[in-house]
């Protein structure tokens, strides 16, 4: 048997079409990937600043970097990783918020800040114990005008003994109802009561930020409102007076910021004080210190964050009161300060929604014709 020749024809075109496609894809790949890394996006991030945070457990230092800062009007780009846990990142009242940080996923957000000043950037989700420390700086400065980042941003009121606010006295009310009040109701009672103006009349004459729901209920139970008579309201049982005081408290607040309220609050609160407001979240049992420790600080240990369902506490208070508390923070109890963070707009949306807590403010309802709420026993 003869040996056979291999002949080896020449590659048809396919095979050197083929050919050029591998030999463009591993040689010029790498280097689109070296010219725009070292050529082209340099001259795009020229004018980007860009800094690397790294989150970790407040245990183990918190933010990478304590005080980033940038120049105003010029784009900034962030690169938000995490080292151990789930963090949340945002910018108080700068609207940036990145959502959640996950271990070995960096996140970039982008945004230009437009006005010098100082802005808090924090964690937005439970992470730990000392969540609460998982805060920092954003120093905005202009170079026209140096001066402009020590000017305060949507500084909050502050002045309490101008207005005559003890944010750390107990305001337990004297009166208080026996039940959850119902705006609801309230609001069909009104309807059914002869002889009362519009609720906007009774608003107009009031300042429910400044009076409490006692104050108000005593208001309208002695026809002491200025400026209108409602004797009518006056004679009703007090069980339906308190649920005409949560319909003014519904009709005082917008829906609109209500809800921002209630997507700051799940957000931001209700790790502590819990979904429901019943001071039960997933951190409340690291807030309740033990007696030696609390008998060792006194009012200003740490303290089980408050129940907001407590109905008797939370009508005796004023809604300046409690965003006194979200302003200025617990002094040492272990309830953070937000008057760096939230803006004017959002303190009082949060305290509106607060009061959804001890009144029942849910969309109206129509009482049952047969209920006469003129004939119920005091």
């Amino acid at each position: 048997m003869g040996i056979g020749r291999l002949e080896v024809g020449r590659p048809g075109r396919q095979e050197v079409i083929a050919l050029a496609i591998v030999l463009l894809i591993a040689v010029g790949l790498p280097a689109i990937i070296l010219g725009y890394q070292f050529g082209l996006r340099p001259l795009l991030s020229a004018d980007v600043q860009e800094v690397e945070i790294v989150g970790r457990l407040p245990e183990r230092g918190g933010w990478s970097v304590e005080t980033v800062r940038v120049q105003v009007g010029k784009p900034v780009r962030l690169v938000l990783t995490s080292d151990d846990v789930v963090h949340g990142f945002a910018i108080g009242k700068l609207g940036v918020d990145a959502g959640w940080v996950y271990p070995g996923q960096p996140k970039v957000v982008e945004f230009t800040p437009q006005r010098a000043g100082r802005y808090t950037f924090y964690c937005t989700t439970w992470c730990a114990d000392g969540h609460w420390r998982m805060r920092g700086t954003l120093e905005v400065y202009d170079p026209q005008d140096p001066s402009a980042v020590d000017e305060p941003i949507d500084p909050p009121q502050t002045d309490w003994q101008a207005e005559g606010v003890d944010l750390d006295a107990p305001h337990m009310a004297t009166v208080f109802p026996a039940r959850r009040p119902s705006a609801a109701r309230g609001a069909a009672i009104w309807r059914r009561t002869p002889g009362l103006p519009a609720p906007a009349q009774v608003l107009a004459r009031l300042d429910l930020r400044r009076q409490s729901p006692a104050q108000v209920f005593e208001m309208l139970r002695d026809d002491r409102i200025p400026g209108l008579k409602l004797a009518p309201l006056s004679r009703i049982p007090e069980e339906d007076l308190w649920d005409v005081v949560a319909y003014l408290w519904r009709e005082g607040a917008t829906s609109e910021s209500v809800e921002l309220g209630r997507q700051l609050y799940q957000t931001n609160c209700a790790a502590c004080h819990g979904e429901n407001g019943d001071g039960e979240g997933p951190a409340a049992a690291s807030l309740a210190a033990s007696s030696v420790e609390r008998d060792l600080r006194g009012k200003h240990g740490p303290q089980p964050p408050a129940d907001f369902t407590d109905i008797r506490s939370m009508v005796g208070g004023t809604g300046m009161i409690y965003y006194g508390k979200l302003v200025r923070g617990g002094m040492g109890t272990g309830m953070p300060y937000w008057g760096t963070i939230f803006t004017e707009r959002e303190l009082w949306a949060l305290v509106d929604y607060l009061w959804t807590f001890p009144f029942d403010l849910s969309s109206p309802f129509t009482l049952n014709d047969d209920e006469d709420t003129s004939k119920r026993e005091h």
